[in-house]
């Protein structure tokens, strides 16, 4: 089963670099996710700056979690801009797949993954 933030949100975010970073690489950039345990469920939290709802891809598996962000964004006055990431979020425990539910706002991505 595949969801995308758009199906329970729609947010826009933009392609900005990061305060103090000259160096920011779009096409390397490659968020960190803080995963929380709790008795019941894996709560995931990532920044993702740079993706629109649209372009974001979470898929639950029954011990891991893949999320994807393929972005291109056109603007008139400066190229266009690439960027993507993947990534694989492994658990320790089982979840339930039809269950884990998907939010994004404000450039942050929100996943929470209840156990089986």
């Amino acid at each position: 089963m595949s969801f995308s933030p758009a199906d329970f949100l729609s947010a826009n975010a933009y392609l900005e670099p990061m305060p103090g970073s000259e160096a920011f690489d779009r096409d390397r950039f490659t968020p960190v996710f803080a995963i929380h345990e709790t008795p019941d469920a894996y709560e995931i939290e990532g920044e993702l700056p740079h993706c629109s709802a649209k372009h974001i891809d979470v898929k639950p598996h029954r011990k891991y979690v893949d999320i994807a962000c393929d972005h291109a964004e056109e603007h008139a006055d400066r190229p266009r801009e690439l960027g993507s990431f993947s990534t694989r979020l492994a658990l320790t425990h089982a979840i339930d797949v039809s269950r884990t539910t998907v939010r994004y706002h404000h450039g942050v991505l929100s996943v929470r993954a209840p156990k089986t």
